[in-house]
Formats: structure tokens, C-alpha cells, sequence
């Protein structure tokens, strides 16, 4: 232990070396950019610090400190510097600051500093509104030759990067209150959203060029903002019909060249198109369409690169949301999974795809966590959709079994993998033992330190070993809970040995809202009556089954210890109501159980 202690302290000490490097380096950058005079060096040193700023984004290498003097230095000074190519690339740089910290883990409240403090909505309007009188220029004119080629690629970045910033700021997760003073002013919304629809006459008008950079980032900020806020497409359709009417008109782009820009705006509209079908009444068809483009549109990208993956996060993301809504609609009738082409997308198209895109990243040089993370969501609300029929298709079976396959000596995504075994097994623990288990023999989960031939026996061997690994977190350790009691349902073997171990967590779990759980579960299980058991079809014992297996486990002695030294379990469940509401469930638990 001393070893790795002293390991951690001097990775940790190598951390601090480095961020010291770092923000050092940042810090010269915004002293050199604030003294120089010469717009050509301040544009030099200007370019150095975005580049610092991307290379460190998502590293957490730049303190907020220095990202708060960052934006200083570019609200107080650069965007009103006298040479337009500094204000205009300080725009861009500004956007970048944002996107580190967004992206970072550090505790701030930047986000609130540059909308309140630093009046960001002042220089975004200011921004929309300088772009507009160009762009009013190029449509009056009917041609884009009358801009030079710099000029015009300028102007383009100038506005991607106003919007995107008005994007990642609303969207942050600690930006609720400037999401709502955005939606509670009118003046704010009317504005965006006719500067958004200026943008698109530019872009449709038939005179000007289809510039997908523009649309992109017109769509991004209305996919990505109305994900959000339901509130924002209430206005859309109340309030901003006209800018609604443009979406809908827009059309998938089918040709060839651009390609990575022409996938982002398909999949931002169909992303859009998607939010906007869940306030009016979408067919079984449109749904199976939605599905088929989203497919069709993610084929044949390079996840070597930052845009492709994006274009697949949002493909994936589309798609978890597109299964949940189709969920939701088949429990109300409004939806009917025989229609032609919604089957066709479900049975034969989607889980082809899914794996496809899994032995895909499988090989790719890139990790893309990210990705196989939504690809696992994906499987989740698939399996929800199907129920226990996918039990009996056995190449889906085949695919989940592949991409949940833990191995838990490399494995960062065990968390993700047991939520996703977590609803296979809860739809039916039978026909995972023997469709998953018994097929894969016990290496379902690979752990060094268990070994045995039962392939029940192991798999729940082999998540109880998990549980007790230091580096299992608390969102593990719930999954590994839920899923060992479906395991104690299927056979009084599962009960014994599964029940002491739950019976061994009440000594050693430290959370408090997990400890209740453990308790309720082994009052749910063992408080089973020959009734429960026969009206339950997922129970594979009898009531005196279940009743031997209480007495040899001594849980009644072991619960009434517990009851009698009650201050020991107020160490750790130090919420007095739900410490009250135990006390006496345990009390009435052990009084039925004395009679039953």
C-alpha cells in the first residue's frame, strides 16, 4: 500500500507541474496579446493562445482563473480593438474559452460571469446584428462574388462562432438561470430567432450559396436548444411559425462532397424534426423514416476525426430518444410496430447497424468511449421495446451478449454494461441464464480471483466480487444490487447464497440510501407469502423453500441484533425520517415474520 501511495502523490504532484506549465504559458499569452500595440503580433500571440486553449480543452491543464482572465482580456478590450480581423478572431477565441469550460471538471460559475458581469447577450446581439447588415448586403446584391473570398470565409466563422457561443452557454448544465432570463424575454428570443431566420433566407434564397457551416450552426443551436427547453419549441410553434415553417421545408442533403458538414446539418435536421414531431402526432411511418435517415446519414464516417464523432453522437443520441418515444407511444396505442416500415427499421435494420457501428469502434485506433456508451443506451431502450421477445431472435441476443461482456481488469465501462444487463436480465432472469450465461460458459465476466463451472454460480459470483472492488462506485454497486435479487427470484440455490451476501452488506456499506435499499430487498424477498409466490411467474422457489433457506441463513437472529443496537446503523443513515421509516419496517418485518 505504501507503494501506491507514493505513486498517487507523485502522479498528483506531475498534475500540478504540469497545470503550472500550462497556465504559466497562458498567462505570458495574455500579457503579450494585452501589451502589444502591432495588430499583426497581437494576432500572432492571439493565434498561439487559441491553439493552447484547443490542445488543453476537456484536459483540465487551464485553471478558470486563467480562463476568467481570458475572457477579460478579450470582452474588455479585443472585441472592441479598431482592427476588424482582431474583433473578429477574438469572437473565436472566446467561443473556445467557453468550450474548455464546458468541458472541464472544475466547480465555476464563469458561465453566470460572462452573462451577467460581462453582458455576453450585449455582444452576441451586437455580433447578430453587425453580421446581418452583410448578409442583408449579399441577398440585396444576389450574389456572393461581391465579397472577396477571405472576407466571405470570415464572415462565415464570424457567425458560426456567435451562435455557438449563444449555444454553449444556454445549454451548460449550471446555466438554468440564463436559460431562463433568455426564454423570459421576449426581446432575446425575437431577436435570435429572426437572426436565425436571416440566415436561412441568405442560405435559401437561390441566389446565394448554400453554405452548410451557416445551417449547421443555425440548426445546432435550435436542436440543442430546444432539447432542453420544451418552453423554446412552445414558442416556435406560438410565436415563431415562420421560423417553424423554414425547418420543416429543409430537405436531406443526398449529394456527394462536404460530406462531413452536409451529415452534421441531416442529422441536426432530423435531430430537430424529431423535437418537433413530439408536439404534433407522428405515424408509425415518419417514425420509421426518422429512424432509416438517421442510419443512412451515419455511414462511412472517420472516427479519427472530432466532427464524425460528433455526427455518431448525435446519430446515437436520436436514436435512444426516437426508441423511448416510440415506447411511450405503444403503451398509449398511438403506434403500431407491424406497420411495414417501422418493423422493418426494428427487426432487420436497426440491431444490424448497432453492431455493425460496435465491431466498427471495436477496431478503430481511437477509443471513442463515448460512443460505445450510447451505442449501450441504444441496446437499453431496445430491449425495453421488445420485451421478452428478444429472447427469442438469437443473433440480437448475440449482439448484446458481445458488447456487455465485461472484462474487469480493463474494462471503464462497467457501469453502462450492468445498466443494459440490468433490463435484459429484469425482462426475463430465466432465458438470461440459459440464452447468455449457458451459452457463454463462465466467461461472461472476466475477474481473476473467481473461478467456477456453473455459469449461474459464476456470474453471480463474479458481480459480488465486483461489488466489494474498491473502484466500484456507487452507481456499480446499485446495478449489482437490482440484478442479484432477479438472480435470488429464479432458484432457492440464489436465494441462499445470494441472501447472505446481502445480509454481509449491512455490515460494510457506507451509503446510506443504498444500505435502505438492502434492507427493503431482503424485507420484499423473504416477506414473500405463498400467494406472492404463486401469482409471481418470475419466483422459482416455494414458500418452504424460501422459508428453510431464512431459518439456515439465522436472518431473524441477525435482524433482531440489528433492531436491538439500532445506533449503530444511525452512523450511517443520518436522514432521521428515513432512519424512523426503517426502524419500523424492520420491527413490522420481524413481527410478520414471526407468524408466518
Amino acid at each position: 500500500m505504501g507503494k501506491v501511495n507514493k505513486r498517487n502523490k507523485r502522479s498528483k504532484k506531475v498534475g500540478q507541474q504540469v497545470q503550472k506549465i500550462h497556465s504559466t504559458k497562458f498567462q505570458n499569452l495574455i500579457k503579450e496579446i494585452d501589451q502589444s500595440v502591432i495588430p499583426n503580433e497581437r494576432l500572432a500571440f492571439l493565434s498561439q493562445l487559441n491553439m493552447l486553449i484547443l490542445q488543453n480543452t476537456g484536459k483540465d491543464n487551464i485553471t478558470m482563473d486563467d480562463c476568467k482572465q481570458a475572457i477579460d482580456l478579450i470582452v474588455n478590450k479585443l472585441i472592441s480593438d479598431n482592427n476588424t480581423t482582431i474583433k473578429i478572431e477574438s469572437v473565436g477565441v472566446l467561443r473556445n474559452v467557453i468550450l474548455l469550460i464546458n468541458e472541464s471538471h472544475k466547480e465555476n460559475n464563469l458561465m453566470s460571469y460572462l452573462w451577467d458581469q460581462k453582458s455576453l447577450w450585449d455582444i452576441v446581439k451586437n455580433g447578430m446584428e453587425n453580421s446581418t447588415i452583410s448578409l442583408n448586403n449579399l441577398i440585396e446584391k444576389k450574389s456572393d462574388s461581391t465579397i472577396k473570398a477571405d472576407e466571405y470565409e470570415m464572415l462565415i466563422d464570424y457567425i458560426d462562432n456567435i451562435l455557438h457561443i449563444l449555444t454553449l452557454v444556454l445549454t451548460n448544465e449550471n446555466s438554468e438561470e440564463i436559460m431562463m432570463n433568455f426564454l423570459n424575454t421576449d426581446s432575446k428570443l425575437d431577436d435570435t430567432c429572426n437572426y436565425l431566420l436571416k440566415n436561412f433566407e441568405y442560405c435559401l434564397n437561390g441566389n446565394n450559396k448554400f453554405n452548410y457551416k451557416l445551417l449547421d450552426a443555425a440548426l445546432e443551436f435550435l436542436y440543442e436548444f430546444s432539447s432542453q427547453s420544451l418552453q423554446f419549441l412552445e414558442y416556435m410553434f406560438t410565436k415563431m411559425p415562420k421560423l417553424l415553417k423554414v425547418v420543416k421545408s429543409l430537405q436531406f442533403s443526398v449529394s456527394n462532397g462536404d460530406s462531413e458538414h452536409k451529415k452534421m446539418y441531416n442529422v441536426l435536421l432530423i435531430g430537430l424534426l424529431i423535437q418537433i414531431s413530439e408536439l404534433e402526432n407522428t405515424s408509425s411511418e415518419q417514425l420509421g423514416s426518422y429512424m432509416k435517415n438517421i442510419m443512412e446519414n451515419s455511414q462511412k464516417l472517420d472516427f479519427e476525426q472530432t466532427k464524425s464523432v460528433n455526427i455518431m453522437e448525435i446519430s446515437l443520441d436520436l436514436i435512444i430518444a426516437d426508441l423511448e418515444n416510440i415506447g411511450e407511444k405503444l403503451e398509449k396505442g398511438e403506434v403500431n410496430l407491424n406497420s411495414e416500415d417501422l418493423h422493418n427499421v426494428l427487426i432487420n435494420a436497426l440491431p444490424s447497424y448497432l453492431n455493425g457501428l460496435y465491431e466498427e469502434l471495436s477496431v478503430s485506433k481511437e477509443k471513442n468511449t463515448s460512443l460505445i456508451i450510447r451505442l449501450l443506451l441504444c441496446w437499453n431502450n431496445y430491449i425495453l421495446l421488445s420485451g421478452s421477445n428478444i429472447f427469442n431472435q438469437s443473433t440480437l441476443i448475440e449482439y448484446i451478449t458481445k458488447i456487455t461482456h465485461i472484462d474487469e481488469e480493463v474494462d471503464n465501462l462497467v457501469e453502462y454494461k450492468l445498466t443494459t444487463l440490468q433490463t435484459l436480465i429484469e425482462i426475463d432472469c430465466n432465458r438470461f441464464v440459459q440464452d447468455v450465461l449457458v451459452k457463454n460458459g463462465n466467461d461472461f465476466i472476466k475477474m481473476n480471483d473467481v473461478a467456477n463451472n456453473s455459469a449461474n454460480d459464476s456470474f453471480c459470483e463474479q458481480i459480488m466480487t465486483m461489488y466489494l472492488k474498491e473502484t466500484s462506485d456507487l452507481e456499480i454497486r446499485e446495478r449489482i444490487v437490482s440484478i442479484l435479487v432477479n438472480f435470488m427470484k429464479i432458484s432457492s440455490s440464489n436465494l441462499s447464497n445470494i441472501g447472505k451476501f446481502l445480509l454481509s452488506l449491512i455490515n460494510i456499506e457506507k451509503d446510506e440510501q443504498l444500505l435502505i435499499k438492502i434492507f427493503y430487498k431482503i424485507f420484499e424477498i423473504f416477506g414473500l407469502d405463498e400467494e406472492d409466490i404463486r401469482r409471481n411467474s418470475t419466483i422459482h422457489f416455494d414458500k418452504m423453500e424460501l422459508d428453510q433457506v431464512y431459518e439456515d441463513l439465522k436472518i431473524q437472529d441477525k435482524l433482531n441484533e440489528i433492531s436491538k443496537n439500532i445506533n449503530h446503523l444511525k452512523t450511517i443513515v443520518h436522514d432521521k425520517q428515513a432512519m424512523r421509516e426503517l426502524t419500523n419496517n424492520l420491527n413490522g418485518f420481524l413481527q410478520y415474520k414471526l407468524y408466518n
